[in-house]
């Protein structure tokens, strides 16, 4: 469904505007965040995604985690409460309950990774959407932790690089250009989870106040 969004979303706005895709100087994805799609070896999920939010499966993980870190996973301004939201926990849950499916999972993503990996190939996460993979990453080393890694049953090698937002991860491979209308080698940058791409859309500089409203 992500794929073929974007695919939809791509052709439309290059329709309406009549841009020539070569004239795009970079793309970035934004996605809900956090949620966690498990993929094979091939990139292709191998279970629907656990979306943020509306799905609290994980609480009994989150609990269990808390208390298998303890004093490793003290409270600071890097290192918050631990919820079913966090994909460790969520990486937990899936790991107890889909056992053969876990067993097959090479990668872990999470929505604008994946879809950046459709375009390009390559795999990596921003280092502002990385802490939705808590508990597993470090955000004052900015890096994946590898020992609370093993405490749910994985290796650091199955999670994205950790870049900027900014960073260029690669470029639209041949088969997404041919999908999507894009030129082929266009940049595409880690990209960002939804809620701070929302903050950029409001142009907002310094010295201005952004309000965002949330329903419950």
């Amino acid at each position: 469904m992500w794929w073929k969004g974007f695919i939809k979303v791509a052709q439309s706005l290059l329709s309406q505007s009549g841009i020539d895709p070569g004239d795009i100087c970079a793309i970035g994805c934004s996605g809900m965040t956090p949620c966690m799609v498990p993929l094979d070896e091939d990139g292709k999920p191998l279970h629907n995604a656990i979306l943020y939010g509306i799905d609290n499966r994980s609480d009994r993980e989150a609990d269990e985690l808390g208390q298998m870190i303890g004093a490793q996973y003290a409270d600071t301004e890097y290192r918050p409460r631990l919820s079913a939201q966090f994909i460790g926990c969520r990486i937990l849950w899936y790991k107890k309950n889909e056992p053969q499916l876990f067993s097959r999972t090479a990668r872990y993503a999470s929505a604008s990774t994946w879809l950046a990996y459709c375009l390009t190939g390559e795999f990596a996460v921003s280092d502002c959407d990385a802490g939705a993979y808590l508990p597993m990453y470090d955000a004052g080393k900015k890096r994946w932790n590898e020992e609370i890694c093993k405490l749910i049953g994985i290796n650091s090698g199955q999670l994205p690089a950790v870049v900027p937002a900014y960073h260029v991860i690669g470029g639209v491979q041949q088969s997404a250009a041919k999908a999507t209308g894009l030129k082929e080698g266009t940049p595409v940058i880690a990209g960002m989870g939804d809620s701070v791409a929302e903050l950029f859309s409001t142009g907002a500089v310094e010295g201005e106040t952004i309000l965002k409203l949330r329903c419950r």
